[in-house]
């Protein structure tokens, strides 16, 4: 092999290294969260609301329950008025992820979910995203008005859990965000990359 050969097959890997890189590392540990409340069945202050926010966590668990002590979650009703704010830096507030093994819907069968809690000292200001499980980001699973599950869906509540207070999620998603490191990784694979194509172009 040609030194010229060796230097692009060099070139080459090192492009793909990367981006693979990039893309082991997109997954990171923080996690952006949206979506809409509804205006059906249980409807409550958040009738039509809407969340957001923020937190990190170490997806997918395993087992059990895994508490997220980072979370930044705000919710909003039809008037676009904050309602809560759920914060780590609130005293009280709390957050996790657990699996739960009966009884709930993941979205595709009866069975197994993770379940996303944000909530205030007290229980009476949450939100409750449900998820496939083994959840490492994607869309949350809308509350399911037919199913005669415990657990039916994402859903929040101002004020307690109760139907009067408890408004159902339509549609939602935790998306990973990227880490800094992870796009400039990213960006070097496809400059060597690009590199190589322009190189054979002006051959």
């Amino acid at each position: 092999m040609t030194s010229r050969c060796v230097n692009l097959f060099v070139l080459v890997i090192a492009g793909i290294l990367c981006v693979g890189s990039a893309s082991l590392a997109w997954a990171g540990a923080v996690y952006n969260v949206s979506g809409n409340f509804g205006t059906t069945l249980f409807t409550g202050p958040l009738n039509g609301g809407t969340f957001s926010g923020s937190f990190i966590a170490t997806l997918p668990i395993s087992s059990g329950v895994q508490s997220i002590t980072t979370f930044d979650i705000k919710l909003y009703d039809s008037s676009a008025n904050l309602l809560a704010d759920l914060t780590n830096t609130t005293a009280g507030d709390f957050a996790n992820v657990r699996i739960l093994s009966t009884n709930c819907w993941n979205g595709t069968s009866t069975g197994s979910c993770d379940a996303f809690l944000f909530s205030n000292a007290v229980a009476t200001d949450f939100l409750e995203l449900i998820t496939p499980v083994g959840f490492v980001g994607g869309a949350v699973v809308p509350f399911n008005t037919s199913l005669p599950t415990t657990y039916n869906g994402s859903f929040g509540a101002i004020g307690g859990d109760t139907t009067s207070t408890d408004s159902i999620v339509t549609s939602g998603a935790i998306t990973a965000v990227p880490e800094p490191s992870s796009l400039t990784l990213f960006g070097s694979g496809l400059f060597g990359i690009g590199s190589l194509i322009r190189r054979k172009i002006r051959r």
